[in-house]
């Protein structure tokens, strides 16, 4: 996958809808992908009767998807939130023994846009559904993969930037001091060393490191240290320069 890092960082400068759409028009290009889709409902934008649709599928195509609220037949949809991790739509179900129902009229009927092979990453807040990034792929795409698993975290990762990076732009965030011990200890979490490295490199204990992870979580209202490290990039606690994602 092209220049993932410089689209991590990318993200923690957007200031407008507009700008991630551009953003992500531009990835797909770039990494030889179809469309791509964000469809996004949380608790925040609800509240301020906002639903998100992000995309450049076809015109056509989205007009009659939402006419006809085939959403609700999708099977896609359906089933890319039966896990946590980003799924090739071929890997939810068997095309060949679905029933010929409005499931499978829905997937005759994308193929028309040729819009038949991809990958969905689901979002999740306090462990509910609230959104979905889809990809649309050639269909021998998966077939020039070297690593599936990176590919799938990779998309996972960038789904979730998105996913605060809009909360942020819809939401007033408060003033957040992360000591810098607390900072210190992300920054290393940010470049994946675990508890046990970081108070080796810091020459703390591994229960002081925890600590520290703990109260920037904490303070970040992050519900890991994945989450907390996201935030603080977005918010500029932590510089894009120090923030490796293999």
């Amino acid at each position: 996958m092209k220049n993932i890092q410089h689209y991590y960082e990318a993200i923690t400068h957007l200031s407008t809808l507009e700008d991630i759409h551009e953003l992500l028009k531009n990835f797909v290009t770039e990494n030889g992908f179809l469309y791509y889709w964000y469809m996004q409902a949380s608790s925040q934008i609800q509240a301020k009767n906002r639903f998100f649709n992000l995309t450049n599928y076809p015109n056509e195509f989205i007009e009659e998807y939402i006419k006809r609220e085939r959403m609700k037949q999708d099977p896609v949809v359906i089933n890319s939130f039966k896990s946590l991790e980003p799924q090739f739509w071929s890997e939810m179900f068997d095309y060949n023994k679905l029933n010929k129902n409005e499931y499978y009229e829905n997937l005759e009927w994308a193929a028309k846009f040729n819009i038949s092979f991809g990958i969905s990453c689901p979002l999740f807040m306090l462990g509910k559904p609230c959104g979905l990034l889809h990809f649309a792929l050639a269909k021998d795409f998966a077939k020039h993969l070297i690593d599936i698993q990176q590919f799938k975290f990779r998309l996972n990762t960038l789904t979730f930037f998105i996913f605060q990076k809009i909360n942020m732009l819809h939401t007033e965030q408060p003033e957040i001091a992360l000591a810098a011990r607390e900072t210190e200890c992300l920054l290393w979490a940010a470049k994946g060393k675990n508890a046990w490295e970081i108070a080796k490199i810091l020459h703390l204990s591994e229960h002081t490191v925890r600590e520290y992870l703990t109260n920037a979580k904490s303070k970040l209202q992050a519900s890991s240290i994945t989450e907390a490290v996201v935030k603080a990039l977005l918010q500029q606690q932590i510089t894009p320069f120090n923030f490796v994602i293999k």
